[in-house]
């Protein structure tokens, strides 16, 4: 059996929001920033009556190397 690969939803906001199904990824360089984010998508969400499952959610820190 082959795998039909799912379309991914690119919101195209400088790459800082990505969402493939009913998932949704925020990128952010900086904790404000996040937050930023997090309070625009929690405000267009609303508008849509669509609700953020906070039971599921999770932040992932990650820190860029430098070594070459």
């Amino acid at each position: 059996m082959r795998e039909i690969p799912r379309p991914s939803m690119d919101f195209k906001v400088d790459y800082k929001l990505k969402g493939y199904a009913d998932d949704i990824i925020l990128l952010a360089a900086s904790g404000a920033e996040l937050r930023e984010l997090v309070d625009r998508l929690d405000r267009v969400s609303r508008k849509y009556s669509l609700l953020i499952n906070v039971d599921k959610t999770k932040d992932v820190g990650l820190m860029a190397s430098n070594d070459s």
